[in-house]
């Protein structure tokens, strides 16, 4: 699946990203009742790597907001990129779960937001 990124006036194509994230593994915490949770902070660090791997550039922020993020496979969390004083909703979804591994698809928009 192909999106458009609109940055700094130029228009990118870019694919749905893929990334293993398993050198993450060791900041998953533990709940003893339900399945483990990462902090947002670090699945938009996450994300940010996926985007610059596949574009060749960073954007300026990319905010997963502030709730732990629940590693469980189909779980999606929306994001908000910046670039280029441009603001872009993403979608980060959860994939691959083994035990503390995982893997992350980055969608972003079509379109800038107003």
């Amino acid at each position: 699946m192909w999106t458009t990124v609109t940055d700094f006036g130029k228009t990118m194509r870019t694919r749905s990203l893929i990334l293993a994230t398993a050198a993450l593994a060791f900041t998953l915490t533990a709940c003893s009742s339900g399945p483990p949770e990462e902090d947002p902070d670090k699945i938009a660090e996450v994300a940010v790597g996926a985007l610059e791997e596949e574009v060749g550039q960073r954007p300026d922020d990319f905010d997963c907001g502030d709730d732990p993020v629940v590693i469980e496979e189909g779980n999606t969390v929306d994001c908000l990129l910046t670039a280029g004083g441009d603001t872009i909703d993403a979608t980060v979804t959860i994939s691959d779960v083994d035990g503390n591994d995982y893997k992350v698809n980055v969608e972003v928009a079509q379109t800038v937001n107003p």
